[in-house]
């Protein structure tokens, strides 16, 4: 045999040596299925968002709410990393996706950082009372202007020629 062939298996040889002796990288099944005590998830961000609500004591009905959304995503971002690998997330929208459910995860347990600024749950706005007054001087006078109109919309003119409220009080087949 050749010098330059010999030098090739001994590389060889050594590389795999290392390798098992190393006792495995980050893919190794050691490392994947022997996780270390209060590391509850494979994926470390998830990770981190878990340990911040233990910190932040929330209560333990939503501990198990988020450590389920949290196992879901976790899933969820394991098949996308073997969807990437294959190369079937070519324009990264399932990586956009993922990225979007977990920022949902995070502003439903407000582990965003942001301040709770929804009060309610609801799409309805707070009923106002006559009192109340509008900031801007110019939403206060169409406010007050719209008083005047309400005949005009509420429906007693129907006739489209009348767009502006002038026209619509002098129409006479409408009085």
């Amino acid at each position: 045999m050749s010098s330059a062939v010999c030098r090739w298996l001994l590389l060889c040889s050594v590389s795999v040596l290392g390798a098992r002796a190393g006792g495995g990288g980050r893919y190794s099944r050691e490392k994947n299925e022997n996780r270390p005590e209060g590391v509850e998830f494979r994926i470390q961000k998830l990770n981190q968002v878990w340990e911040k609500a233990q910190r932040l004591q929330l209560s333990s009905v939503k501990l198990a709410e988020l450590h389920s959304d949290l196992k879901i995503q976790e899933k969820d971002e394991l098949n996308w990393k073997k969807l990437k690998a294959e190369g079937l997330d070519d324009d990264g929208e399932k990586e956009a996706k993922l990225r979007r459910s977990l920022n949902v995860i995070l502003a439903k347990y407000g582990l965003d950082g942001k301040k709770q600024t929804q009060t309610e749950d609801n799409n309805y706005i707070k009923d106002g009372t006559e009192n109340d007054v509008l900031n801007d001087p110019r939403l206060e006078k169409l406010w007050n202007k719209k008083d005047g109109m309400m005949p005009v919309l509420s429906g007693h003119c129907y006739h489209t020629q009348h767009w502006r409220l002038q026209e619509a009080a002098a129409c006479r087949s409408c009085s």
